[in-house]
């Protein structure tokens, strides 16, 4: 039987530089950098802290045999909350299934500095009656036993015919995201026999449920935030971002941040934000680079695309597909926090997605179109 575990955590909370100066003394984009991978090992740490604190849910017969869990978490942040989430399982092989008895995922809220006081967190477990998937939901420890919430689970499997040569789940299990309509989204790989199938689950995330006490931070993310900031303020942009307004997301093969402008305004027409200076974009995919430059949307009919430009020249450094953008309705644009998805798909590479003001993005492509 395969065993596998998926969790998800809430929590409260060589270099191109696109020209920026570093003063003496300063931020660089090499301490960025080192906090954003300092906050995916601090995130695998919280990983290990959770499947410990349910381990009346998840025996330890379930718990895969992984020294490093930040090579499979996912970082997520915005004004309102953090989110780490992980999927975790060994590439067993099983002919009969998908092994949906051992999934297990963990949710932690919190708020969104990363400091977590008194989140709360509760864990997943799927079950199937009669062909109908559920998740059912274990929260808070009380008198007669764990709080429970059951929900619909979804399960759509497949093997990639399109994308990347070398499916980037396949060097090791990676974890999806989507925000939109409170729903959590995460991805597993697996070995099937005869061939490598990847499982794609989702269902909703809980949300009346007692939730189980847990304490956990990460420093790291607020040393990035910070250093990031001060990084841009120095730099030929200073005094066009507000220092209240981020989003993140860091997993092993992508780690990005947008600090927006405050002049950017809120409009539920696509058209206002073509050409737009949208805010600093942070970009690093494995093996690669880090960048950090100014971000817009054009539009080359009959395509969209994220540009990023040099903070100083205006040059082209980087250039990203965008498969679906759309507009917001305002309000309640004006009141969303910025925020990044990424979501892996069964038929090709893994797909970003931003929101802002009256903007939504979907399907940006990680790969650079220049090279």
């Amino acid at each position: 039987m395969l065993r596998k575990i998926a969790i998800a955590l809430a929590l409260p909370a060589a270099l191109v530089l696109g020209g920026c100066s570093n003063p003496a003394g300063s931020s660089s984009i090499e301490d960025v950098q080192r906090n954003a991978q300092a906050t995916l090992e601090e995130a695998g740490t919280l990983v290990g802290q959770a499947l410990t604190a349910f381990s009346d849910v998840v025996p330890v017969s379930l718990h895969p045999q992984a020294s490093n869990y930040s090579t499979v978490a996912t970082v997520v942040s915005d004004s309102e909350e953090t989110q780490v989430l992980a999927h975790l399982g060994p590439n067993d092989s099983d002919a009969n299934g998908y092994g949906l008895g051992g999934i297990v995922t963990i949710t932690i809220k919190c708020s969104s500095t990363g400091k977590c006081s008194s989140p709360g967190s509760a864990i997943g477990k799927p079950s199937s009656t009669n062909g109908q998937r559920v998740m059912n939901w274990y929260g808070a420890q009380g008198q007669g036993g764990r709080a429970v919430q059951t929900l619909p689970l979804g399960l759509t499997a497949g093997v990639p015919t399109a994308g990347p040569q070398i499916h980037p789940c396949f060097t090791g299990p990676l974890v999806s995201w989507r925000k939109w309509g409170n729903t959590y989204v995460f991805d597993g790989c697996q070995y099937f026999n005869p061939a490598r199938v990847i499982a794609h689950v989702e269902g909703e995330l809980p949300s009346d449920l007692p939730l189980q006490p847990m304490n956990l931070n990460l420093p790291a993310l607020d040393n990035f935030k910070d250093r990031l900031k001060a990084l841009i303020e120095v730099g030929p942009k200073k005094g066009l971002i507000n220092n209240g307004e981020m989003a993140l997301l860091f997993r092993r093969d992508i780690q990005v941040a947008l600090v927006p402008y405050t002049n950017v305004p809120s409009s539920s027409s696509l058209e206002d934000y073509l050409g737009q200076p949208l805010g600093i974009l942070y970009w690093r995919e494995e093996g690669n680079t880090s960048l950090l430059a100014e971000a817009k949307l054009v539009r080359e009919e009959p395509e969209y695309y994220l540009v990023l430009q040099n903070l100083t020249t205006g040059e082209t450094i980087a250039r990203h597909r965008v498969g679906e953008p759309s507009s917001i309705e305002c309000p309640p644009c004006g009141t969303l926090p910025v925020s990044f998805i990424i979501e892996d798909r069964v038929d090709g590479d893994a797909m970003l997605g931003l929101t802002f003001r009256g903007l939504a993005l979907r399907g940006i492509e990680k790969k650079d179109i220049r090279r």
